[in-house]
């Protein structure tokens, strides 16, 4: 067998774009635990999250569907997938919400 056969184009696409539907699950649990939280003290601020968590997360899974569609073209084609734009939103969304929490926790 050759390299091209033993390729399946749409593996590694398919892992990746379920990895990043459980990131965003996972987002969207923790955001709901926070807003949960929050709503007792800070009902203006619990709001808040809740739109910028949907929204964010949303965002990111929408993202995520659009780049697994295209990569198993891309990858039959041998054409380079899309820059890292989908990692870094991943990333920054997570470190927003985990210092948001961090921050509410060490000063509420």
């Amino acid at each position: 067998m050759t390299a091209r056969q033993l390729w399946d184009a749409g593996a590694q696409p398919e892992r990746t774009a379920l990895a990043w539907s459980r990131t965003s699950l996972s987002t969207c649990g923790l955001l709901a635990v926070l807003i949960r939280v929050l709503a007792e003290r800070h009902l203006l601020l619990a709001v808040g999250m809740a739109v910028a968590g949907a929204v964010s997360t949303t965002a990111v899974a929408v993202a995520a569907a659009r780049r697994y569609r295209s990569a198993g073209r891309r990858a039959a084609a041998g054409v380079p997938l899309p820059g890292p734009a989908l990692p870094v939103a991943g990333t920054v969304l997570t470190v927003l919400t985990g210092g948001g929490a961090l921050f509410y926790v060490l000063l509420g």
